[in-house]
């Protein structure tokens, strides 16, 4: 079905999210959703983080999606999801990214647009 939503409209409507390569993955785990990343970085490697003899993405890198280069990887993180219930790990983040989050709080804060404890 097509719809005509905005990502983060229809991230609070889903389990967890089949994305490729974008920054969709970004605004998806923010709101506290799954990320599965559907792409081969090692076939479309232009823009990729050179790893090994491999190469990633940087949602991978940062630590919000799980890796789904192909179709049977792909069954195999979800049926994983499935089995957690959904609940996604927060100890694999990069501290760039936590670092990141924080920032934009920062931000939201001095700019009135998140509540304060007084």
């Amino acid at each position: 079905e097509i719809v005509n939503e905005h990502v983060l409209q229809i991230a609070t409507k889903v389990d967890f999210v089949i994305t490729f390569w974008g920054s969709g993955a970004m605004d998806c785990f923010s709101l506290g959703v799954p990320v599965i990343e559907y792409w081969d970085p090692n076939k479309h490697y232009k823009d990729q983080f050179p790893e090994e003899n491999s190469y990633t993405t940087i949602y991978r890198k940062i630590g919000i999606a799980l890796p789904a280069n192909t179709h049977k990887e792909l069954e195999q993180a979800i049926l994983e999801l499935l089995a957690k219930n959904c609940e996604i790990s927060m100890d694999n983040l990069h501290p760039f990214f936590i670092d990141l989050i924080k920032l934009v709080m920062i931000i939201q804060i001095k700019s009135n647009l998140l509540p304060t404890k007084n």
